[in-house]
This record gives structure tokens, sequence and C-alpha cells, in this order.
């Protein structure tokens, strides 16, 4: 009784045809490979088991060309380990690839009526792959082709100028810096005759409507340090009116405007003692009917600001020039940047 016959009684597939694919694929042989799959499917192996399978011997294949003692890792026996050993080191670090393209494969065949389709042109597909440059090694090769390039445009022509436009650069003729004209001998500095310069004018006086919004900023922020709820509920308020009696405050809610009601006293007493004059504070619900409120809620502006350095950076990293480069020679567009 041998592991073979045992295998195909049971419908899966013995080691010894999983290292036969892998080793085809590693050696780029997509004939071998498909003879594999027909082997498989000829002995009756249920072609699904077949491909979680190989699935797991490409992961045991990295496990192995990444960790030196793998033993607690991999179930399989030291001839086993020794033949992993040998395909990992004819991997050359393609293996991620492999099993990123074979997993595709594995998920695909499983909703189809005849999955030996599928896993037979994924395996052409595996001896074609290629393995996955960085992205910094792909910028550093377009920036040497930039490189070479400039220095192709650089270099002499026939007539011993530089060709392209340093060649019409090179017939502009060069300025000269003229001295400034010398003082007249003889004309003394009269430091003295000279009239005296105007006083600076005087510092304008703040303007009244200013003093409220400053005030109302200065009580903001020390609520924010000694009652935090308070600081967090008045961050959410738009500033609809203010003056040195009434301040009138906007939220998008109604639980916001009946929490401002509860703490308003509180609030009041701040104003009023930072003002100087009995202050009365009126909390309503706004939801966006006021479009251009005093004081924006300190929310949305943090929001705006965050919103407007996002898109800053977006339009950086679309018009660098290497990422224009790479947009040109692979043909693609940029769909979304993370930052």
């Amino acid at each position: 009784l041998t592991r073979q016959i045992v295998s195909e009684v049971l419908g899966v597939a013995d080691r010894s045809l999983l290292v036969e694919l892998a080793g085809a694929v590693l050696a780029r042989d997509p004939a071998s490979a498909l003879r594999t799959i027909a082997a498989a499917a000829e002995r009756g192996l249920d072609l699904g088991q077949v491909s979680r399978s190989f699935l797991g011997l490409l992961r045991d294949i990295e496990v192995v060309a990444r960790v030196p003692e793998p033993e607690d890792l991999i179930d399989a026996t030291s001839d086993e380990l020794a033949e992993l050993r040998t395909l990992a080191a004819a991997a050359h670090g393609l293996t991620p690839v492999l099993f990123d393209r074979w997993a595709r494969a594995v998920d695909e065949s499983g909703r189809v009526i005849v999955p030996r389709l599928i896993l037979e042109m994924a395996a052409v597909d595996l001896c074609q792959a290629e393995p996955l440059l960085p992205l910094g090694d792909l910028l550093e090769r377009l920036e040497g082709l930039e490189g070479r390039l400039q220095s192709t445009a650089l270099r002499p022509n026939d007539s011993g100028r530089p060709a392209g436009r340093s060649a019409v650069v090179s017939d502009a003729p060069v300025a000269r810096p003229t001295s400034s004209p010398a003082p007249a001998v003889g004309t003394p500095t009269q430091k003295n005759s000279l009239p005296p310069s105007p006083p600076p004018p005087p510092s304008p006086a703040p303007s009244p409507s200013l003093q409220p919004a400053e005030a109302w900023r200065r009580v903001k922020t020390d609520l924010e340090k000694r009652r935090p709820r308070i600081g967090a509920l008045l961050a959410n308020a738009h500033v609809l009116e203010i003056d040195a009696s009434k301040v009138v405050l906007g939220f998008d809610d109604r639980t916001d405007v009946d929490a401002a009601e509860r703490v308003r006293p509180e609030i009041e007493q701040a104003l009023s003692a930072e003002m100087g004059t009995a202050v009365r504070l009126v909390a309503k619900l706004d939801k966006g009917v006021n479009a251009a409120p005093l004081i924006r809620a300190e929310t949305l502006q943090e929001a705006d600001a965050l919103s407007a350095d996002k898109y800053k950076r977006e339009q950086e990293a679309r018009q660098h020039p290497i990422i224009q480069k790479a947009q040109d020679l692979f043909g693609v567009a940029i769909r979304e940047i993370k930052t």
C-alpha cells in the first residue's frame, strides 16, 4: 500500500504532485504545469483540494525562505524540508506574487462548474509572473532615465554648440554690471538741512466691535481648561450675534442646544466677568440656516483646515514630476491618493 494509492482512493493530492507543479512553475515551464494538472484530473483527484494544497505548499516555501529554523512552523520531515529549501532557492523572492495570484484562482475556481480551466490558466499565469519591484526602486530608475535624457539633450551638435534650448541661450549677450555714478565733487552732504521726518501716525484705537469677539475667544479658551465638557460643547457652536450685552450661539443639534441651556448661567458669568458688564447668552438651533455666522464653529474650522491640507498634499503628489512620468510610462491614471 503506497502513498500514491492512498491519495488516489481518498481523492487528495500527494506531495510529489504538488512539488512537481511547483517545480514546473519556478522553471517557467507552462507545458509541464499543464500536464501536471491534467494528470491530477485524469487520476480523479479533487482539483479544489489540489489547488488549496498547492497554496499551502507556496506558503511553506516562503516560510522556509524567511525563517532560518522553520520546524515549528511547518509540518514536514527533514527530507521534505530539504525539498522546500531547494524550491525556495529557485523562487528568488517570487513566492509572494505566486501565492497572491494562485489564491485568487482558488477563490474563482470554487465558484465555477469546471475549475480545471481556471486552474490551468492560473498555472500558465504563474509561469510568467515577475517579482514586484518596490516603488522606490521604480522611481530611482525613472530618475536615472530622466538624467540620461537630459544629458542627451545637452550633448554638443555639429556646430559645437549644445543642442536644444541651451544653444539659444548661449547667443544672448551677457549684461555687464554698471557701477553707480560717483557723487559730484564739491557737493557737501547737508544732513542738518533736511526737514525733520513727520512723527508716526498714532496707532488706531481697537474697534469696539472686535472686543466682544476677543472676549468670547478668551472665555472659550478658559472654559476649555477649567471645564473641558463645556469647552467641547462650545467648540460646536456658531456665534451668530455678539455685542457687549448679548451673545447668540447656533448649534446644528438639538441636544447641544439643551446642553447649552443647562450650563448657560456659568457661561454668562464667565462672559460678564470678561466684558465687565452683564451679558445674556442665547442658544438656538441653527442647522446651517445662517450661512455666514460671525464666528464659525471650531470643529468646522478644523475640518476645513484638514480638508484644505489634504487637497494640497494630493495636488502636490499628482503634480510631482516622477509620479507624472510613472503615469506616462505605464499608461495609467491616479484614482485615489491616501494621505
